[in-house]
């Protein structure tokens, strides 16, 4: 009898089979290679019909915010440019293939694009930590795609990237140019987020991301909110909700307000006008041996000599806040020492900062240091440098004026007890080398 009721289920287990493979059958008349050779064949049409090519959101790691890129697809070739390299365009191979699914991949080198995959923080200008750089792709998964727009999907790393075709009367180098004008309105770093009737705190970092502080449950949160700039103002990353409110751009209207993108007159972002001692206190500056006053020289002097005595030179020094993705990020006096045969040296000797009014700032020594700062202050007397900024319980109060408050092409420091002590700060942030 258990023979039999063994064959009987069996037998019904044969006709189950049977019959969901008819099912199956009859659900997908063409094969996978077919369905898939089809979607690439449709997605490739697609691409390339956009004339005047894509303006694309690329997102790498979302810590580094977003940039936009021009993709212009023909032939297996794409031009690509990007914003951090201005109007330049490069032209290289790309290809459809199929893994779980459609993957674009722009397999020929292209540093326009490949400079977000690129591991070597030494190749990617300085961006993240060495083995990893920007966590950006060149592989994506296209996970839609129409004659609108097309979204895609990082394959390694999984960031959004989407593409909306380019304005047939516009130019990528005038769609840049945009794009850096809305850079320049909105370059402050603190805002204020109102909400309804909350107004919330909100800092810009280094890279393209807002840090919300808002209060939830009675406990101080901090959102990291990614934007990219756009010819009409940012965009973020994806939708956000705080407090209720429904946040995903802001478009500029005037002065130093911005108004929400689709028009909600209860939710704005207010630029912060900085002083000049918060300026001190937030700023990287890159110093140059001519902008440091005659007391100064004398102690900067000393570290030049012995830099020499060792066959080095100081290469950069910088002042105010500065991160490497060796040592971390601190405020005070920063060097690169060493030679371009041997390479150069990282330290950074630690410093206070304190704001004693809206044009005077208070500075002094830690006595600490990061990096190579301890090996060169024993070895070469670099912490001399730091002797006319304020020193070890020594510590000196300076002034500050500028030509323009708001936008300042330079900040020069005086000490209030020496006249002759003067540094005269360039706050674009760009690398210039110190002697």
């Amino acid at each position: 009898m258990k023979k039999i009721s063994y064959i009987l289920l069996s037998f019904a287990a044969l006709l189950l089979t049977a019959s969901c493979t008819n099912e199956v059958d009859d659900l997908f008349e063409k094969s996978s290679a077919q369905r898939i050779q089809e979607a690439i064949t449709t997605d490739q049409q697609i691409l390339e019909s956009a004339s005047n090519g894509w303006v694309a959101h690329y997102y790498a790691d979302t810590r580094y915010g977003g940039y936009n890129l021009y993709l212009k697809f023909k032939d297996d070739q794409v031009t690509i440019g990007n914003e951090l390299f201005g109007d330049s365009l490069q032209t290289s191979h790309y290809k459809f293939e199929q893994s779980d699914g459609v993957i674009l991949s722009m397999d020929e080198f292209n540093n326009l694009i490949h400079i977000f995959s690129e591991p070597s923080s030494k190749r990617n200008g300085g961006v993240g930590k060495s083995g990893e750089g920007y966590l950006g792709d060149f592989e994506f998964r296209v996970q839609q795609c129409s004659a609108d727009s097309v979204i895609l999907q990082g394959k390694k790393h999984g960031s959004k990237i989407v593409l909306t075709p380019l304005a047939k009367d516009e130019t990528w180098a005038g769609y840049i140019n945009k794009v850096a004008q809305v850079e320049t309105v909105m370059n402050y770093k603190k805002y204020q987020l109102v909400l309804g009737e909350d107004t919330l705190a909100c800092a810009k970092s280094h890279y393209r991301n807002l840090a919300v502080t808002y209060e939830s449950d009675g406990t101080t949160k901090t959102l990291d909110v990614p934007y990219i700039i756009t010819p009409n103002g940012i965009e973020l990353y994806e939708n956000n909700t705080i407090n209720n409110y429904s946040l995903d751009g802001f478009n500029y209207a005037k002065g130093t307000e911005w108004s929400e993108k689709k028009g909600k007159s209860n939710i704005k972002l207010i630029a912060v006008l900085p002083s000049l001692a918060d300026q001190i206190a937030d700023g990287t500056f890159y110093l140059t041996y001519d902008a440091i006053g005659s007391f100064g020289k004398k102690y900067f002097n000393v570290a030049i000599k012995n830099a020499g005595d060792l066959a080095e030179s100081l290469k950069y020094v910088i002042f105010g806040n500065f991160a490497t993705s060796s040592y971390g990020e601190g405020f005070g006096l920063s060097f690169y020492s060493g030679s371009a045969e041997d390479g150069y040296y990282y330290g950074m000797f630690t410093m206070n900062c304190t704001i004693k009014s809206e044009d005077e700032v208070v500075l002094s020594f830690t006595g600490k240091g990061l990096g190579n700062a301890s090996w060169y202050s024993k070895n070469a007397n670099y912490d001399y440098m730091v002797f006319p900024l304020g020193y070890v319980n020594q510590p000196r109060t300076f002034k500050l004026t500028a030509d323009d408050t708001r936008n300042p092409s330079y900040i020069l420091m005086t000490d209030e007890s020496n006249p002759e002590n003067t540094f005269k700060l360039v706050p674009d942030g760009k690398e210039v080398l110190f002697k």
